[in-house]
């Protein structure tokens, strides 16, 4: 890397991006309840703020970055599913609602796939809210009532789902020609 900076601010977006990636393999080692967990959670979800505007800050926006914040978007998420859903108490509804929004997920992803030649993850105030609000929820869980919060994340986060479907939908009639 050069010293004036010209080179590290090429990669610096991405560097953020796979601080997540790291971030969530190490949270797979540790166990939910210790001492580190939180810390590692948190620089996993700072990553996730910084990188977007790092990108458009050094002029590096690009679809291989967008990608790669999806990506990571997904495994941080899924990694903080398998260490954090097993110690909530969320009750088998709302248990039922995550199943049901990821495959929702999973869903538009090839709905996007099929009708635009491309998977697309939409970066939507409404998807933003989602993941913040999960992102806040093992310590806003603390303080408020847990069930109530998660039912919270999840009326947005479907909300959220059903938007990008509806998008995409949107996008293709778009292609085709028709509204």
């Amino acid at each position: 890397m050069k010293r004036n900076g010209i080179v590290w601010k090429k990669y610096i977006a991405d560097l953020l991006t796979g601080t997540r990636i790291a971030a969530a393999c190490l949270l797979l080692f540790i166990p939910a309840g210790s001492a580190c967990f939180p810390t590692v959670y948190l620089c996993g979800g700072v990553s996730d703020m910084l990188d977007g505007p790092a990108a458009r800050r050094f002029g590096v926006v690009g679809k291989h970055g967008a990608l790669f914040d999806s990506i990571a978007d997904l495994v941080f998420a899924a990694v903080c599913l398998i260490k954090l859903l097993p110690a909530a108490d969320v009750g088998i509804f709302l248990l039922c609602l995550t199943g049901v929004i990821a495959i929702l997920r999973v869903c538009n992803a090839i709905f996007a796939k099929v009708v635009l030649g491309k998977i697309v993850f939409f970066h939507t105030t409404t998807n933003r809210l989602a993941g913040g609000l999960l992102f806040l929820l093992p310590f806003a869980g603390k303080l408020v009532c847990f069930r109530a919060l998660a039912a919270l994340v999840c009326a947005v986060a479907l909300f959220a789902t059903v938007q990008e479907g509806c998008r995409i939908r949107r996008q293709a009639g778009r292609r085709k020609g028709v509204r």
